[in-house]
């Protein structure tokens, strides 16, 4: 994949996640733990073959901030099928590396 889908709708969030592997990232552009790890990020989902990953800036979508309890950004969340089988929040590079991996597996 070459870059992450931006979303801003929740169907359209659901309708994402519903089946197969989705890595969901929710940030802000003036997060600087998100600037931090955004060229890593950006670089796992060229690699990435078998995820879709999201991008959700949480300023444009509070409502999805509050629906998927994301408290601080940057989170990442990875679901499979639908489900949430990982989440991590304020990642350091090696974290996101092994989440992305974990991702890859699915």
């Amino acid at each position: 994949m070459a870059e992450p889908i931006q979303l801003t709708d929740g169907a359209q969030l659901k309708e994402k996640i519903a089946s197969g592997v989705a890595v969901v990232q929710f940030h802000a552009t003036w997060c600087k733990d998100c600037i931090y790890v955004k060229p890593l990020y950006r670089k796992l989902v060229k690699e990435s073959k078998n995820s879709v990953c999201i991008d959700v800036d949480v300023d444009k979508a509070p409502q999805l901030k509050a629906e998927y309890k994301v408290a601080h950004v940057p989170t990442f969340i990875l679901y499979h099928n639908g489900v949430e089988q990982q989440r991590i929040v304020e990642p350091k590079y090696e974290q996101l590396e092994d989440f992305m991996s974990v991702a890859a597996k699915l």
